[in-house]
């Protein structure tokens, strides 16, 4: 069992995992900033009004981008089982 490709595998999956969590969660912020912000400025308090565009934004962003995603995750588990041999 060799340590370093653990450790590169470990560190494949962070990536990854950034890779593909980031554009979701960074454009689900820029959202709620705005929406915030339109809230604060008309007064209105309504929870709906904070949480439905949020969930249409992200709907819409892994429909867009889920087979990149998906692309990702495959590449991955594939590296994951080319390296198993050598870790086990």
């Amino acid at each position: 069992m060799d340590v370093s490709n653990v450790n590169y595998i470990f560190q494949q999956y962070m990536m990854t995992t950034l890779v593909i969590l980031f554009p979701v969660l960074a454009i689900t912020f820029v959202l709620a900033i705005v929406v915030g912000i339109f809230q604060a400025m008309t007064q209105i308090n309504e929870q709906t009004l904070s949480f439905t565009p949020k969930l249409l934004v992200v709907f819409l962003m892994i429909l867009a981008f889920g087979g990149i995603m998906f692309d990702k995750l495959v590449q991955l588990i594939q590296e994951t089982l080319r390296l198993a041999p050598t870790i086990f």
